[in-house]
């Protein structure tokens, strides 16, 4: 039996209610992308909803930070030793740890042009989480 975690897309942990972000990514290119977090199991208690939509950003958009942010996500699952993904239409589940640092990137970047999107995602990808962060990926 192995020691590594089982996951879903970007190191979501498989277990059915993981507090999690959701990136819906609709079929029609016309449609924007919705980031939104899922709280799982602790959604619906104490005054937690069960989800709350983080952000909206327009296909252009989406479409000038989703490889940065995947190649960045997948270098730090590789090096967690969990399955690497890539971005599909409909929903991709993303470890909360990653999904959280996605809103930061997709919030920088949702009232950018086009033109500073790329210095947007070099900034992003040079900041590097504490150490003891990437320990929580797909956990």
């Amino acid at each position: 039996m192995s020691d590594k975690p089982k996951t879903i897309d970007f190191g979501a942990p498989a277990d059915f209610g993981a507090h999690v972000f959701r990136v819906e990514i609709p079929a029609a290119r016309s449609q924007p992308v919705l980031i939104v977090e899922d709280y799982g199991y602790r959604g619906q208690e104490g005054g937690i909803p069960r989800d709350e939509e983080r952000v909206v950003l327009l296909r252009p958009t989406w479409s000038g930070i989703a490889d940065i942010a995947r190649r960045e996500f997948n270098g730090r699952l590789k090096a967690a030793k969990v399955s690497t993904s890539r971005w599909h239409t409909g929903t991709n589940l993303v470890d909360r740890l990653l999904g959280k640092e996605l809103c930061v990137l997709a919030w920088a970047a949702e009232t950018a042009t086009q033109e500073l999107l790329p210095v947007i995602c070099s900034k992003w990808a040079a900041l590097r989480p504490d150490a003891s962060s990437s320990r929580g990926i797909g956990a």
